[in-house]
């Protein structure tokens, strides 16, 4: 039950050293929700978590694109990030804090969920930004809160500038000593950095969902999912050749 896991994860700390990263307590209670049957309080978690990011990241999106914004980007790459990190602390070793289908799907590659979990986290996270946008409907001006090309950019330079963006925020989350801080300061690099190339998306929800509950999804929606889903692959591939984690320790 969830307390053996509680004793567990304790142990692990305290005799691995290789074991003291926020991502290996998370790991161990990812099992325990699939494990346990509290398969409903990992996806709530991951629900709850994505809304909370989502409305203070996409107002201040809505802030910046009527120039209300004193910050500019900064405001909106600290609108993801800082409530990433705070809910990351609140539930730290609680529950699995994704909140990205990136982070979900790396999990699946590298063997710690499984592809029901991973398609429910998935749901959860869509589901979190388009009630985001549902709550900020008495708000005008709501189609600041889509991810558009930015001007000049091809479908195939966004896809590179969002695998470029994710990546180091895999990085962060499934290398070494991982912490909420480091994953949440991945999102502020990696948004503020691409912005200007692909919107600043770094996340497939953040993306599909404004244009999901608006109604609107371009051509070259693609390029927010292929990228994305390229940069998982990559963080697979130096996960498991040692570059962002000790696998033999494992």
């Amino acid at each position: 039950d969830k307390q053996w896991y509680q004793r567990r994860v304790r142990a692990r700390m305290k005799n691995d050293e290789n074991a003291n990263s926020w991502f290996d307590v998370e790991r161990e209670f990812g099992h325990a929700y699939v494990m346990t049957g509290k398969f409903g309080q990992g996806i709530l978690s991951e629900f709850v978590g994505t809304y909370l990011v989502a409305l203070v990241g996409l107002y201040c999106a809505i802030r910046h694109g009527v120039g209300e914004s004193d910050l500019g980007v900064l405001e909106v790459a600290l609108g993801f990030s800082i409530p990433y990190l705070i809910y990351g602390r609140m539930i730290e070793g609680k529950g699995t804090a994704n909140l990205n289908p990136v982070l979900s799907l790396t999990s699946l590659f590298l063997g710690y969920s499984s592809v029901v979990y991973c398609f429910a986290s998935f749901m959860a996270q869509l589901a979190g930004f388009c009630f985001a946008i549902a709550t900020l409907s008495p708000l005008d001006n709501l189609h600041f809160t889509l991810t558009l090309r930015p001007e000049g950019q091809t479908p195939v330079g966004i896809m590179f500038a969002e695998c470029v963006g994710c990546l180091p925020v895999v990085c962060c989350k499934f290398g070494r000593n991982a912490a909420p801080y480091h994953v949440a300061l991945a999102i502020f690099i990696a948004t503020c950095i691409c912005m200007p190339y692909s919107g600043g998306a770094v996340n497939p929800a953040r993306a599909f969902g404004p244009m999901i509950a608006l109604d609107y999804i371009p051509d070259y929606y693609w390029a927010y999912w292929l990228g994305p889903i390229l940069a998982s692959v990559l963080g697979t591939i130096m996960y498991f050749s040692g570059i962002l984690y000790n696998t033999d320790v494992n």
